[in-house]
């Protein structure tokens, strides 16, 4: 039995009823409007919670500079409707709705999106729990990918005296820190720590309570850090393990935005994609909510064909990296490059795609193979 046998019996079991409805849906709107009807008096308590849903997306993405044209209404029972159908046909949640542009994509177009319910079934068997588990600890990974790291990372406790002094000390060291709470990702709770801070708030003013892993600053060489200077600008590399080989979906540039020092998208930094032969990158920058951005909005950087330096260096040591971890055959790699060369920032079991986003196109084919592969 191949990962993908196991992801097609994981996945949500269709009545033969759902099933009738959900293959004819493709076909146009009257069948879809039935399909929906079908959740509707099936589950009105979700139907309704899912239409308040709904307006709140709308109402992100309703704004002139995220739209191609017109607008979203929440009375244009067709577009709900088609929302509804893409949420329960290809699992994709109301935000990829409009980050996907699938209003103006066909029912074969959506299918080949990584959608957020198909990503969260697939990386269950893609990747073991073991990797997961990895991935999900900061402090494990580290552990794991030390190595690749190329800087000094320790663990502490706001909970324990003792392990304040070590970051106190840590701190006049260096300076300054990034902080990071062990078991939180996409860039939440990540901060940067001063000196100057804590003589100004005491420790416990500037760090948050639990434990957390502390890190010099990286500074990216002047090619990326003039991009968007307060932040550490990364590229996404997410790697697909095959028995023969290491394949790569489209990288990414991250770029943090305003006073921000990380550049996930969750936390509103930019992205754009970069042509995995050239290092270029190819595509305007987006954000999570629509906006795209042929300048950064803060330097002014021209986005579109900037040049990633050392760019098959970050292709070999991200292939490196994949080989060496089969716990998990798709992980999304962050790396920064420094003058000291492309360092391991952190590695993901379950990265968002937003390269989808930037070109529209989907990779879940891509998924499918290598689970078909295993």
């Amino acid at each position: 039995m191949s990962l993908f046998d196991e992801y097609k019996e994981f996945r949500t079991i269709w009545t033969p009823e759902e099933d009738e409805l959900r293959r004819r849906a493709d076909d146009g709107y009257e069948q879809r409007h039935a399909y929906v009807e079908y959740y509707m008096n099936e589950l009105p308590e979700y139907y309704s919670t899912g239409l308040r849903m709904i307006k709140e997306r709308m109402d992100e993405f309703n704004k002139p500079e995220c739209l191609y044209e017109g607008g979203y209404s929440i009375e244009n029972r067709k577009l709900v409707e088609d929302i509804v159908y893409s949420l329960h046909r290809f699992g994709a949640s109301y935000i990829e709705y409009f980050q996907f542009d699938f209003m103006r994509k066909s029912a074969e177009e959506r299918n080949t999106f990584a959608t957020s319910r198909r990503r969260a079934m697939a990386y269950k068997v893609i990747n073991s729990p073991e990797g997961t588990a990895i991935c999900e600890n900061k402090e494990e990974s580290y552990a794991r990918f030390n190595r690749y790291y190329g800087r000094d990372v320790r663990r502490f406790d706001t909970c324990n005296q003792s392990s304040l002094k070590g970051f106190s000390n840590m701190l006049a060291e260096y300076g300054k820190l990034i902080v990071k709470p062990l078991n939180e990702m996409q860039g939440k709770g990540v901060a940067l720590v001063t000196v100057d801070q804590v003589d100004a708030c005491g420790l416990m003013g500037v760090l948050s309570e639990g434990e957390f892993l502390a890190e010099p600053c990286l500074e990216n060489v002047d090619e990326l850090r003039l991009i968007h200077p307060a932040s550490l600008n990364t590229l996404r590399v997410e790697t697909a393990l095959f028995p023969d080989r290491v394949e790569f979906l489209t990288p990414f540039l991250r770029m943090g935005c305003g006073d921000s020092v990380v550049d996930n998208g969750g936390a509103g930094g930019i992205f754009a994609n970069v042509d995995i032969n050239t290092g270029v990158i190819v595509t305007k920058g987006h954000d999570e909510y629509g906006h795209r951005y042929t300048l950064h909005p803060d330097t002014g950087v021209i986005i579109p064909g900037i040049t990633i330096p050392q760019w098959e260096n970050a292709l070999s040591l991200a292939a490196h990296l994949a080989e060496s971890f089969p716990e998990c055959k798709m992980a999304a790699w962050d790396l920064a490059l420094t003058n000291d060369g492309w360092k391991l920032i952190e590695v993901n079991h379950n990265g968002h795609p937003l390269m989808q986003i930037a070109d529209g196109v989907g990779v879940w084919p891509k998924m499918i193979e290598v689970m078909k592969a295993w």
